[in-house]
């Protein structure tokens, strides 16, 4: 976890202390800040004093006025989306299931695994997080209609997003942009603002799963052996499923799609997945396709196939990257500041100009969220600056790479960490500069945090397993990663 991010606070409430000691070891070891209680007098406290990220509780609390779950049913009242997990040391099926009902978001059987522990928090946070975004997205009064800023690059996608909401909302989308342009977040204004807002947003992300489970998870299985399984296709129904980085599917899995699309209709998979089903569904689910690729069709499809293509992007919005709207880089900075505020309740400060100008001549390869974490960074690192200090360039972190325009104001100076200096890519093609640049800024980022992919992909603004498949693209001049004892990769140079 990154020394840059504000790290997830867990609050740890068990009346055995060696087991708090070994919880919060757990949970230290990867970063996470933690706090603990051994009663229910002092898990109030707690609370009081600041609500934590995460709860970790044990069920049976000897010598404490409330037990666990009188305390889970307390929290869960005052804070519905704070998520806990119980632990217990003789549990039972039927408490396990209490728990839950009672708002619970899992429950661990001592003694536990420290790989389960971790990740039932991981997974608890993101949960929460995801939650918390999609009930303020539910709310009529409190839904964004438009994406944010006014720079021309932005004002031609609004315009597309504008046609699309306008459409008949049956009709398939299609969304394009680097990896942090909004892709997820438009997509979430395109749903809610259809008829179909008061039906499920389903997300598919066809780089994260098995390429052999692809065909059964979308469509679904007619098995007469084990009975019918439904596909996301049919689950949408009603709402909207965005297949996130479409162009990941096999392309006979494209095909299918676009059959469906073209037909409003599809089969399940049949016995043992080698036929198709006997019944043909309707298909009742507004379809969004996203894509990182580059797309200028006809020749260049970043791997879709053509036919699909051809049905998602009647209705295309291609997000720009940051750097193509660097003047809304004011606005979006002080956007997320307001948001960090209102998040962890860092003192509201504005940036002084020459802080503006740095910001809006970076290169900003991670591209909106990138900024937002930069953002974070900065509201956290320096909570402590008097209240009417605004953040100068002196508060920027110096790892932002410059962008290639020479000679313009606010430019940041070379950083050490890594070679950034672009004058080395002034003599090649636009494609070999991108990938050196790329290359050698990942490079610098992943000294940086010493190796460690999962740190390094949050602060640049990429999934964990984009840095992997980038690093892996760059390989042949670029450090290849070994998984160390513990999963915590490592770098080694070829030679």
């Amino acid at each position: 976890m990154s020394e840059n991010r504000k790290a997830p606070d867990i609050l740890i409430v068990d009346d055995e202390e060696d087991i708090l000691r070994l919880v919060q070891g757990i949970l230290q070891d990867e970063g996470y800040a933690t706090r603990t209680a051994s009663s229910s007098a002092g898990a109030y406290a707690a609370l009081r004093d600041h609500v934590p990220d995460m709860i970790i509780l044990d069920i049976w609390l000897q010598g404490s006025e409330h037990d666990g779950m009188q305390i889970l049913e307390n929290v869960k009242t005052d804070h519905p989306y704070l998520p806990v997990v119980m632990i217990s040391g003789h549990g039972t099926v039927e408490t396990a299931v209490s728990a839950i009902k009672k708002g619970a978001y899992d429950f661990i059987e001592k003694p536990f695994k420290a790989d389960r522990l971790l990740m039932m928090a991981k997974r608890g946070l993101e949960a929460a997080h995801l939650r918390r975004e999609n009930e303020f997205l539910k709310g009529d009064s409190v839904i964004p209609r438009r994406l944010d800023g006014h720079s021309p690059a932005i004002q031609a996608a609004q315009q597309a997003l504008d046609r699309v909401v306008a459409a008949v909302d049956s009709k398939p989308v299609l969304l394009s942009g680097e990896a942090g342009s909004g892709k997820s977040y438009t997509a979430s204004l395109v749903h809610y603002g259809s008829g179909r807002k008061g039906s499920a947003l389903r997300t598919f992300n066809c780089m994260h799963s098995p390429s052999e489970g692809f065909e059964k998870a979308l469509f679904g299985v007619e098995d007469q052996g084990e009975g019918r399984k439904k596909g996301l296709l049919e689950l949408a129904a009603g709402g909207t499923l965005v297949l996130d980085e479409v162009t990941a599917l096999p392309p006979e899995i494209q095909t299918k799609i676009a059959r469906a699309l073209q037909e409003r209709r599809f089969y399940r998979v049949g016995h043992g997945g080698g036929s198709v089903g006997s019944e043909a569904l309707p298909l009742e689910a507004r379809i969004i396709g996203t894509t990182c690729r580059f797309l200028n069709a006809p020749n260049e499809l970043g791997g879709m196939r053509p036919e699909l293509y051809d049905r998602l992007a009647n209705l295309h919005i291609a997000l720009p990257p940051l750097r193509e709207r660097a003047q809304d880089i004011p606005a979006l900075a002080a956007l997320f500041m307001r948001e960090e505020v209102d998040r962890v309740a860092v003192p509201l400060r504005s940036f002084s100009s020459e802080a503006l100008k740095n910001l809006q001549n970076r290169a900003w390869p991670g591209n909106l969220r990138q900024l937002r974490n930069v953002i974070e960074w900065i509201g956290i690192a320096y909570s402590d600056l008097p209240a009417e200090a605004p953040y100068g360039v002196k508060h920027l972190p110096p790892d932002i790479p410059p962008s290639h325009r020479e000679g313009e104001a606010g430019a940041l100076p070379e950083t050490g960490g890594g070679d950034l200096n672009t004058d080395v890519f002034a003599d090649m093609p636009l494609r070999e500069a991108r990938e050196a640049f790329e290359r050698t800024y990942l490079l610098a980022q992943l000294e940086r945090f010493g190796g460690n992919v999962s740190q390094t992909a949050k602060f640049v603004g990429m999934e964990r397993s984009a840095l992997h498949r980038k690093l892996k693209m760059l390989e042949e001049s670029a450090p290849v990663l070994e998984e160390q004892e513990g999963g915590v990769p490592s770098l080694r140079r070829h030679g």
